[in-house]
């Protein structure tokens, strides 16, 4: 689930053509910020899918912890008619 996630998400990250087509020479790179840009939009995709699974993981553990909880109160109530 995560990792179709991640591939959803990082198939909308624009890969900069400048990085692939340009050339720096050997004693200076000028493509720090867009390799910066690049770096933190595949960042930010990794993110927001785990960020999204573990939300839909820790609903799902409550729910199954409430449910468990709310057994032994409907059992008592059951009793008590």
């Amino acid at each position: 689930m995560y990792y179709n996630r991640t591939f959803e998400l990082l198939q909308n990250v624009h890969v900069p053509s400048q990085l692939l087509l340009d050339k720096c020479n050997s004693f200076r790179c000028t493509h720090w910020a867009c390799i910066n840009d690049y770096y933190s939009c595949i960042v930010s995709a990794l993110r927001r899918a785990m960020d999204e699974l573990l939300f839909i993981y820790l609903n799902r553990i409550l729910y199954i912890e409430l449910d468990e909880l709310k057994q032994p109160s409907i059992n008592v109530h059951n009793l008590k008619m």
